[in-house]
């Protein structure tokens, strides 16, 4: 009998494995796949028309945080703490690796890096090599300390929701319809890197969701 091991290796530190760029772009990829199910519990909920019909439909939290991001770059306070709720217990049923690959994740973000690198350059004398060790070693510190705390977690998922503006529009606020959920899949296969649908339909028919949602879907 044969036995899946897909989910094991035996490579351990000891090995110091480099991580390279397309590893690094990979593991970022899995980290944002593992997001996608607080993306849908925070973005999307089902409705009903009248012949029983469920459709899919944006919920007043992901409508408030795009009107928020795209007004102020930002979430509100009030978006952040209901958000928030939703991620503390997201974060709960995370087992360690999703934990560890979330931190690296968030611990490798661009404008981190810079900012670590700006610190560095404020010493004198200070070279180009010595910088990279050093933001080596402030991820690695920043990752073991993340993976173990659900409330730095939890804070860098909620963060994480500043792309619901990208993925969707404002005038899906007012007007959602069927291409609207075609046009948050394809704008959340280019977040992800990946060809996953953020709002998972039964049926790929665009005229079948047209109808099942009454046409135009303005809000009356």
């Amino acid at each position: 009998m044969h036995y899946f091991s897909s989910n094991y290796s035996r490579v351990s530190q000891e090995h110091h494995i480099l991580i390279t760029k397309n590893l690094a772009l990979s593991l970022r990829r899995q980290a944002r796949l593992i997001i996608m199910p607080f993306f849908q519990n925070v973005s999307f909920t089902y409705s009903e028309n009248e012949s029983g019909q469920a459709f899919p439909v944006l919920t007043d939290l992901a409508e408030n945080i795009i009107e928020e991001v795209y007004n102020n770059g930002r979430l509100g306070y009030g978006s952040r703490e209901e958000a928030r709720v939703i991620a503390d217990s997201f974060v709960t049923s995370l087992g360690d690796s999703q934990k560890e690959c979330l931190a690296f994740y968030f611990c490798t973000q661009n404008d981190l890096i810079d900012e670590w690198e700006d610190d560095l350059r404020e010493v004198e004398r200070i070279d180009e090599d010595f910088i990279d060790k050093e933001i080596g070693l402030y991820i690695t510190r920043t990752i073991k300390s993340m993976r173990s705390s659900a409330d730095g977690l939890a804070d860098k998922i909620v963060d994480e929701l500043i792309h619901l503006q990208d993925i969707f529009s404002t005038q899906d606020i007012g007007h959602w319809d069927a291409s609207s959920i075609s046009d948050a899949n394809e704008n959340f296969v280019d977040y992800l890197g990946l060809h996953v649908s953020l709002i998972p339909l039964p049926i790929d028919d665009l005229e079948y969701w047209e109808k099942a949602m009454g046409g135009s879907g303005e809000e009356e």
